[in-house]
This record gives structure tokens, sequence and C-alpha cells, in this order.
């Protein structure tokens, strides 16, 4: 059943006090990963997995390691347990998680990265206070449209009916007006610490690259879809490039999800806390098989399927 299945790994928004602590309690592999991912990235990430409080767990500097420390737990656990993927892709900061899943780079290295990521973009956003804001049930053509006349920046095509733009604060709220008066079934201001996904993260870009091109990435050994082209990358040169350019350029979710169920791909496991890209996958194609692999319970449960 899983020789086509895809992995893809979560990113910001979709993390929640508590996550990872049953798989922390409940898998030895997972507890060592977690206490050495601690070690290196400090911060006290476990507690704050655990216990949050929320408004500290948000930040980007935060909530880029804590996410990436459950993606990568729960994937070690379906490793070792006999269920590997056979394509990935991850969400903005999921992607780290996709391609260590592809052996890219090593988890411990991964964490380091997104750490580095994490500080970068929280600089950024310090620099130039921004917000982000989901623009729902609107066609992609509009929602550019409103998005240019009001200069803010797609940041995500989530799925069909789910845009979301980034930029300045008092723009953002000038392009959810507009995007109210022009028949948005709905719009969310999100909760998050800065414009990402857009040109105001120039300067994140540019330090963050300075990091990544020390570390020594291999190739994938399997098929990655890379959220800034939509297509499988597989080269060290390749893959590093767009994790530069996707700290302020758009995550294509829809382009990228229909380029693997095209190619055949599935079942899909969402391999992290949550259950945004499950819900997106819906959207994008309701035929498609996805299932939740953030917690012991819903593990054991694909196990069981195997």
């Amino acid at each position: 059943m899983f020789s086509r299945a895809v992995f893809i790994f979560p990113g910001q928004g979709s993390q929640y006090i508590g996550m990872g602590l049953d798989i922390y309690n409940g898998c030895d592999e997972a507890k060592s990963f977690m206490d050495e991912a601690e070690k290196v990235i400090g911060n006290g990430l476990l507690n704050l997995c655990f216990n949050g409080p929320e408004d500290v767990l948000i930040r980007t500097d935060n909530v880029q390691p804590a996410i990436t420390l459950i993606n990568l737990a729960c994937f070690i656990i379906l490793k070792s347990r006999g269920i590997n993927p056979a394509a990935s892709a991850g969400h903005s900061l999921g992607e780290y998680a996709a391609l260590t899943a592809a052996e890219v780079m090593d988890p411990i290295t991964a964490m380091r990265l997104v750490a580095k990521r994490g500080m970068a973009m929280q600089k950024a956003a310090g620099e130039n206070p921004g917000s982000m804001a989901a623009i729902l049930g609107m066609e992609q053509a509009i929602v550019e449209e409103i998005a240019k006349k009001a200069d803010v920046d797609i940041a995500n095509y989530n799925s069909p009916g789910q845009i979301i733009i980034s930029g300045l604060k008092d723009n953002i709220s000038m392009a959810v007006e507009y995007a109210n008066e022009q028949g948005a079934k709905k719009t969310v201001l999100l909760r998050v610490s800065g414009s990402w996904h857009s040109r105001f993260m120039r300067s994140a870009r540019d330090e963050f690259s300075l990091e990544i091109k020390k570390e020594g990435l291999k190739s994938a050994n399997i098929p990655v879809v890379a959220n800034v082209s939509a297509d499988y990358v597989k080269e060290p040169d390749e893959i590093q490039n767009n994790l530069i350019r996707q700290i302020n350029s758009p995550v294509k979710w829809i382009q990228s999800m229909k380029k693997l169920i095209d190619n055949g791909y599935g079942p899909f496991i969402e391999v992290g806390p949550g259950k945004v890209l499950k819900g997106l996958l819906r959207q994008i194609d309701r035929k498609v098989v996805c299932m939740s692999a953030g917690s012991i319970e819903e593990i054991d449960k694909i196990l069981s399927m195997a």
C-alpha cells in the first residue's frame, strides 16, 4: 500500500501546545533524537513544545525549530518501523524535513539550519514589521490583482480556495478591504510575527544564504518537490538555491501537490503536528487519500495497515 507513498511535512501554523509529548514518551528512537536536538538548539525547545506559552512558541525563531523537531521525530518513528516515502514535499519550513527524508541532510543539520533560518527571519521582521492574511474563496487572478493594487506579495498558493498574502500591516489591511469588497468568501488576518515569503524577507535570505553554504548537502535519493519551482529537485546546488530563494518567494503548494498526484504518487502521509496539509489536499483533489502521522496513535494506525 505504501510503495508509492508521499510524505508531506507541515510548516508554521501547524503548531500547538503539547505537540510531540506522546512521541517523546512513546518511542526511544524519537526521544533520543529530540534530546540531542535540544542540546544543539537550546532555548528550552522541548518545554516550549510541550508547555508553551503560545505567545513565545509562535515567534518564528522558536516555532521553526519546534515544528521541525516534531516533523523529524514522527519521520524517525515511521522510518524505524519500515515505512519509507517514495517521494516527499514540505510546506515552506516543512521542506527541510522533506529533504531530510530524502537524505539530503541529516536530522541535526536540518535542525541547525531551521534555527538559523528562524533567527534571520525574526530579525528581518523586526526591521520591517509586517502581517499576513488568508483570502478564501476567491479566484487566483483576482487575488493577484488585489495584491498588486495594495502593494503586497503572494506568500502561499495553498489550495484553489486559499491564497495567503504578505506585506506591511497597513497594506495588508488595505488588501483585505479590497478582497472583502470584491466578494471574498472570507478573509483572515493570520497570527504571525512577520511578513513571510515577501520582499521584506530579502535581508533574511541574504543572511541565511551565508549559513546554508557552510553545509554539505547531498543529492536527493527520492523525488522531492520544491516550493519555489513546484518541480523535482535532486542536485545539492539546485536544492541550496531553492532553499535560499524560498525565504522571499511564494510557496507553490497547489502546483506541488498536483505534480505528485499527476505522477501517480499516493497515498499521502502528513508527517508532523496538525492536519493543515490534509485539509489543503482535500481542497486540491478530494479523491486523494491523505493520512495523519503526528501522534503515536496516528502512527500506530498507519503501521497496522502496512
